[in-house]
């Protein structure tokens, strides 16, 4: 797929995969006297939020890079493990853990202190 089309096919998914975790959340919360079930819910929630996070290291991936990594990211996308590997890899106690810096001649990630 080329970048553009790429783009605007990441572009138009991202606020839909924002509004299912949304809802994820929304109903997790209204379920107070099941904790068990608001959990699941929850669960679901931050796996459709770590989706986001995957999509837009898709966005800032080098073009050189991409066609090596892309498989790799769309895997992670689809895999349950792998989504719930990448939402704790970025937050600590419901914090995010890297702040994303644009540096002149690359993107960089570093821990906040």
């Amino acid at each position: 797929m080329r970048q553009e089309k790429r783009l605007a096919f990441i572009a138009e998914g991202l606020p839909i995969v924002l509004l299912s975790a949304r809802g994820f959340w929304s109903a997790a919360k209204a379920l107070k006297n099941h904790p068990r079930e608001a959990a699941v819910l929850e669960g679901f929630s931050l796996e459709e939020a770590a989706k986001i996070l995957i999509l837009v290291d898709m966005v800032r991936c080098p073009r050189k890079q991409l066609s090596a990594r892309i498989g790799t990211m769309v895997g992670w996308f689809y895999d349950h493990l792998a989504r719930l590997i990448y939402a704790e890899a970025t937050t600590v106690s419901g914090r995010p853990m890297w702040i994303i810096c644009a540096a002149p001649s690359s993107i960089c990630a570093r821990p906040i202190t």
